[in-house]
């Protein structure tokens, strides 16, 4: 019986560093895939905040080549507004000073 207990006391040693050889192994493979996964998210954060920073600037550009556009129809309209002022201005102007001469003429 004493070399059975030797025996047993053997296997349950093989046993116990199996087991720790095992979790070793299984902490250090759990180990990796955190590393891993964590990898993979940082890149994923990182892709996705260099997308919404591109899109955000290709928008505010969008709207600042908009708003040009429109200021420039805008100045445009008032250049060709102005200049239709001024034409009935002098249009008014003559039409005056044609009706003061016949009244000048008329005296």
């Amino acid at each position: 019986t004493n070399q059975q207990d030797n025996q047993l006391q053997s296997l349950q040693g093989d046993v116990q560093l199996n087991h720790t050889k095992f979790t070793t192994e299984q902490t250090e493979r759990l180990s990796q895939l955190r590393s891993t996964i964590e990898a993979l998210v940082d890149s994923s954060v990182n892709s996705s905040e260099a997308r919404i920073k591109q899109t955000f600037e290709l928008t505010v550009q969008n709207l600042s080549d908009s708003m040009s556009n429109r200021v420039d129809i805008i100045a445009g309209d008032v250049a060709i507004i102005r200049t239709e002022v001024s034409s009935e201005i002098n249009n008014c102007v003559h039409r005056l000073e044609s009706t003061e001469s016949q009244i000048n003429q008329r005296i």
